[in-house]
């Protein structure tokens, strides 16, 4: 079995014009579903490579927002669900699930240049291809988005 990663989620300002919609879907939405995190794509994730007690750092932009634990890694599924915006139908290849209650928002949010310091990864694209295998940098990441605080 797999070993829990650190992986950055990506999110764009077509499904979010900001990053309080973001926090906002993160702390409503995603918590009433359960924590079921729909997936547009499945390339750069795929499935069984982000294992249970793996970290998903949520992005938007030039900065991660919140955090939340895995309890079940990827599955396929074909899902359509409206979308927010003009009630359109949205098709996603499948989901992850994280646990509700780990759901934690980054009040300020922690800029991806102070998480590449800290990684010594680039991490300029924002992709799910993003992943942090060395777990000695979990701590100094809390200690970054400490600093503003935690909603």
């Amino acid at each position: 079995m797999q070993s829990p990663i650190i992986r950055v989620f990506p999110h764009s300002r077509d499904e979010f014009p900001t990053a309080d919609d973001l926090r906002t879907w993160l702390a409503t939405a995603l918590k009433a579903k359960g924590g079921r995190y729909l997936l547009h794509s499945l390339t750069g994730i795929g499935e069984g490579n982000t294992p249970p007690g793996s970290i998903g750092l949520f992005r938007f932009h030039d900065e991660i927002v919140g955090e939340a634990v895995v309890v079940e890694d990827v599955q396929r599924a074909k899902i359509q669900e409206p979308s927010g915006v003009g009630g359109n139908a949205v098709t996603y290849e499948g989901f992850i699930q994280f646990v509700p209650s780990s759901i934690r928002l980054y009040v300020g949010g922690l800029a991806i240049s102070d998480l590449q310091a800290v990684v010594g990864t680039n991490l300029q694209s924002a992709q799910t291809r993003n992943v942090i295998s060395d777990w000695s940098v979990y701590p100094a990441i809390l200690r970054l988005a400490a600093r503003q605080g935690f909603a």
